[in-house]
């Protein structure tokens, strides 16, 4: 499976759950959805992104050395 997350701690296309479920828990308002084919998430993620629906949310506490800084957080 494909996950795409489009508001979270970071934004993408990613291939591990267990990667993803940290960047969306506890996020309010977080946004997810998986996809079998890689190619529809890629286009899915993309179009979110175009349509200006792709935000980077983090919680206070949130550490950069974990998800990276903000500025890079979308793909």
């Amino acid at each position: 499976k494909w996950y795409v997350v489009t508001v979270g701690r970071c934004t993408g296309v990613f291939y591990n759950w267990g990667y993803v479920s940290q960047l969306v828990s506890h996020i309010s308002g977080n946004c997810h959805i998986s996809f079998t084919d890689e190619q529809e998430a890629y286009d899915y993620y993309n179009g979110q992104k175009a349509a200006g629906l792709v935000k980077v949310h983090r919680n206070p506490g949130d550490d950069d050395s974990e998800f990276g800084p903000v500025e890079s957080a979308i793909v």
